[in-house]
């Protein structure tokens, strides 16, 4: 069952919040969707306008499930981002 979580426990990176029982980090959906709405990017903060596209990321993490929208090109800067860091260890 998933329980929803108030504003203000959020994260400024978290846009939707949901209480799992899973533990560690599941990613669930990475799609390209067209705004049809203004949405934040997770990333750099910035607003991505209706009409432009994005990519929206669904994924569990630490008993939380989350939902983020990225400028396509933040979301690819944090993925190689974190290749970076995968090769590293």
């Amino acid at each position: 069952m998933l329980k929803r979580i108030d504003r203000e426990q959020q994260t400024k990176r978290v846009n939707m919040t949901y209480k799992t029982t899973t533990k560690g980090f599941t990613p669930l959906s990475i799609r390209t969707h067209k705004a049809r709405k203004a949405h934040t990017c997770v990333k750099c903060s910035k607003t991505v306008p209706k009409g432009d596209n994005y990519t929206k990321t669904v994924a569990t993490e630490d008993n939380m499930f989350m939902s983020n929208a990225w400028h396509s090109s933040c979301f690819v800067d944090h993925s190689e981002y974190i290749d970076d860091c995968n090769k590293r260890q």
